[in-house]
């Protein structure tokens, strides 16, 4: 009650009188309240595969979608720079896989107009989310050749999938569509690297290309794990032999493979660490790759996020579907494991025997049971990753949307009914766009990317809602939003790409955070009386209200010793508070109190720093006579807290 008592008084001083002085309360109540990101308590990444935003996206309400194409965005190019007549046959065995529920063969793909099309459409193909399709290349340089600058003309004729590139569905029949709708969707996310899956994962973890250090030492014996670069440094050679027109079939090209000519891994190669689809060499340690493999990294030492959030002792965790079953060889068939997915198991400081292993690298469970699990028992560590098994993962050619998409809404449920829920925030993504077309021109970066345009949503109570957010990311951004929420150094290759887009003309990429609506963050930890126990005759009692507005009564005497009342308003961010204050005269005890009376003087500023919820020092400075040298600094001590379960930032 005596804080109610004490605020309705402050605030009728402040008012009382025509001749009211400028105490900041305009300023403050205009300002825009400061967003508490503190209020996270757990962030969760799904890692999805190899889906373009166009491909699922492309007709959501209020995006960058297929509607805002041109004409010249949607006409692919044939290599020699000429529109193609039409887009090219689908090779293999067509557009479908066998498993499929029909056969679009290849012969029925050839004459297919140079546009986007619904892979959907009644009269078309008529393929659904339940079919699995033909797997498209979707490689480091490959990518960047189609790209093509940004123009994104040249996907068809350097894909091994001829027109399947320029297909996309109706993704209003998704479950995560819905999803969308109600949270936000981010429709300027672009892959942090470009081509696969193995490099983004890499680049989810530390914003880096993995380096294979054996081929460094011995660039002779693995000299064909290095790619054919043009002087360019974007592009593949082209082989003598290879078809002219995408007409004619799919691009040879010298030697397109693992590494790029300095020995960074930028295509698939596999774990070095069990478990890997290399197994151990004759006399091994069997929890180990062969690593004279030439496609087997070699163990990796740089920085990951996880060392950064080790260090800073917040728990973290990556959550594999199906991680367990695969290293007991118990996994049922149609798992789909992906070795090469699980970007931890590329580095030493993870290696089988060690204590961060076992800590961090976490079975999902088949069919993410055990990860569900955790989440229903609100066991989930401050920074959860979680990579669905590949039949769950929406990757092409081994998994359907539909699948994935209704594996990831059900863990979606049991996040929102969660004991984490009220505090969590949840990112779902896509490593890659998979080789499929998007109209969207990637920003200029650094050489590993940013590539195509992939979908993300932000699932959250603090997200917004039906909101689709325009700010430009990449999947480093995720790596952005923990490192700010939980004060982390900045990952070398997330400085190296803002630096990159700013030398380019760009902008830095965002941290999410514009996804999110934030509830007005108030200290209500510091209100209270808070004295100095030398000079225990006077003291203050501060007010913390929404808006971060500071209320405060200055309790004490002028230098000939005479009663003095000082009061003020200004607001309070990250534990800085100020305040103008007045110092009220004229008034008499009831009942000769008269508000007319009363003269109120402009006396100066009070500033206080609080350095937690108990100690704080208060600093002012006044141009009133009889308040000693007109300047001073007093450390405080908080003697009561009125909102005992507050805490303090």
């Amino acid at each position: 009650m005596h804080k109610n008592v004490l605020t309705l008084a402050l605030l009728a001083t402040l008012l009382a009188g025509a001749a009211a002085p400028d105490v900041g309360f305009a300023a403050s109540a205009a300002s825009t309240p400061l967003t508490d990101l503190k209020q996270i308590k757990t962030i969760v990444v799904i890692y999805a595969e190899n889906r373009a935003f166009d491909h699922l996206y492309g007709k959501f309400p209020g995006a960058n979608g297929l509607g805002g194409a041109t004409s010249e965005q949607k006409m692919q190019l044939d290599r020699n720079g000429q529109p193609l007549a039409t887009l090219p046959p689908i090779g293999g065995n067509g557009l479908t896989d066998a498993s499929d529920p029909k056969q679009i063969t290849t012969e029925a793909t050839k004459g297919h107009a140079n546009a986007p099309y619904a892979l959907d459409d009644p009269a078309g193909y008529n393929v659904g989310l339940n079919y699995k399709l033909h797997d498209l290349v979707h490689r480091f340089y490959n990518n960047q050749m189609q790209i093509n600058g940004g123009k994104n003309n040249l996907f068809a004729a350097y894909s091994d999938a001829g027109g399947e590139v320029m297909g996309n569905f109706d993704g209003s029949q998704m479950a995560l569509w819905s999803i969308a709708q109600q949270y936000t969707l981010a429709d300027n996310f672009f892959q942090g690297a470009f081509g696969g899956s193995f490099l983004n994962h890499q680049y989810l973890i530390c914003a880096c290309a993995p380096y294979d250090f054996k081929t460094a030492v011995d660039p002779v014996t693995f000299a064909n794990n290095i790619s054919a670069v043009n002087a360019d440094g974007v592009s593949l050679k082209i082989d003598p032999a290879s078809p002219a027109s995408a007409l004619d079939g799919v691009p040879k090209y010298v030697n397109d493979n693992v590494l790029t000519p300095d020995y960074f891994g930028v295509n698939t190669m596999q774990p070095p660490y069990q478990p890997s689809s290399n197994k151990p060499a004759t006399g091994q340690d069997p929890r180990y790759a062969d690593l004279s493999k030439p496609n087997t990294l070699s163990p990796q030492g740089g920085t990951h996020i996880g060392d950064l959030l080790t260090q800073a002792n917040v728990t973290w965790a990556w959550y594999a579907g199906a991680w367990q079953a695969v290293l007991d060889g118990t996994a049922p068939t149609g798992v789909a494991f992906q070795y090469h997915h699980q970007p931890f198991n590329y580095y030493a400081d993870m290696a089988p025997g060690t204590a961060a292993r076992s800590q961090h690298l976490l079975d999902g469970g088949v069919n993410g049971t055990a990860f569900i699990a955790d989440i229903d028992a609100g066991k989930l560590p401050q920074v959860t990753f979680y990579k669905p098994q590949g039949s769950q993962n929406q990757h092409p050619g081994y998994a359907d949307v539909n699948t994935g998409d209704l594996h990831i809404a059900n863990v979606i449920s049991h996040l929102q009914n969660s004991p984490q829920w009220a505090n969590m925030l949840v990112v779902i993504t896509y490593d890659e766009n998979g080789g499929w077309w998007d109209h969207v021109a990637p920003p200029k970066g650094d050489r590993w990317g940013p590539g195509s345009r992939i979908p993300a949503l932000v699932i959250s109570p603090f997200a917004k809602r039906g909101y689709v957010d325009h700010t430009p990311y990449d999947t480093a951004s995720i790596l952005r939003l923990i490192t700010r929420r939980f004060s982390l150094p900045v990952l070398p290759g997330v400085q190296q790409r803002d630096n990159a887009l700013v030398a380019n003309g760009q902008k830095p990429m965002g941290d999410l955070t514009a996804a999110l609506d934030m509830p007005t963050s108030v200290d209500v930890g510091y209100s209270g009386y808070w004295y100095n126990a030398s000079q225990s005759g006077h003291g203050f009692h501060f007010e913390i209200l929404p808006g971060n507005l500071f209320l405060v009564t200055w309790f004490t005497f002028d230098s000939t010793g005479h009663q003095a009342w000082l009061s003020g308003m200004g607001t309070i961010s990250n534990g800085a508070a100020s305040a103008l204050l007045v110092q009220p005269t004229g008034g008499l005890f009831p009942p000769y109190f008269n508000p007319a009376s009363i003269t109120r003087v402009n006396w100066g500023t009070l500033n206080v720093s609080f350095s937690d919820c108990g100690h704080a020092t208060a600093s002012w400075t006044t141009n009133v006579g009889n308040f000693g040298t007109g300047s001073g600094t007093l450390d405080l001590a908080h003697l009561s807290q009125p909102v005992t379960s507050a805490g303090c930032r």
